[in-house]
């Protein structure tokens, strides 16, 4: 009886490891993230004024391509396409056993270039960057950084467990629910680029953003 009782409850044990691990990696990368937005913050401001400048324009180019209306569906391809190149980097340094450095490199330069690009529109435009920034840029990334948070938390799991002795009891709930956060991010990667571009024309119709002003 007894022996039968622990048998039925095996499952149960034997998965709170799990998700007492997940939750910490989870924890630990959502911080690394926080870091490495507020390290790309502090990057641009060591950037020489040439550089900064040299950002300063490329934005301004891209503010008045948004006006226009004439390059927005290639800068939502090409930022999708980035973003799904990332993921798919992430879904391959997770089935091998050396890929835990790689995901957390390509995890903190994502939050490093969102730092990076908060700033300098902030730089550029001033307050109605800022707004500009609350507006459309914080919305889409929180979605995507969460997203990639996710796939590399679950995908440090897959590695983890993976080293100490692949198809374990841990192996298929780890492999089942890393694919699935996969998919997952990919879907709101897909959606949050959508979701950018239209918040996009809205705040800069609402805040009038444009250069010169």
């Amino acid at each position: 009886m007894f022996v039968r009782k622990a048998h039925s409850f095996k499952t149960s044990y034997t998965l709170r490891p799990l998700f007492t691990e997940g939750m910490h990696l989870l924890v630990f990368m959502s911080v690394l993230y926080a870091v490495g937005f507020v390290i790309g913050l502090v990057i641009y401001y060591s950037f020489p004024t040439s550089l900064q400048n040299g950002f300063i324009v490329r934005i301004h180019e891209a503010i008045v391509s948004l006006l226009t209306g004439s390059t927005v569906p290639h800068v939502v391809i090409t930022e999708s396409t980035v973003e799904l190149l990332l993921l798919f980097f992430l879904w391959i340094f997770a089935q091998t056993s050396v890929g835990t450095p790689f995901i957390v490199g390509l995890l903190f330069l994502r939050a490093v270039s969102a730092g990076l690009t908060f700033l300098a529109i902030m730089v550029a435009f001033g307050l109605r960057g800022f707004g500009f920034d609350l507006l459309a840029i914080a919305p889409s990334n929180i979605l995507t950084g969460g997203s990639f948070i996710l796939a590399a938390t679950v995908g440090l799991l897959l590695i983890r467990h993976s080293r100490k002795g692949g198809k374990s009891t841990f192996g298929y709930p780890v492999w089942v629910a890393y694919h699935g956060a996969v998919l997952v991010a990919a879907v709101v990667l897909l959606c949050s680029g959508k979701l950018e571009t239209a918040a996009t024309m809205h705040a800069l119709g609402w805040l009038a953003l444009s250069p010169g002003r």
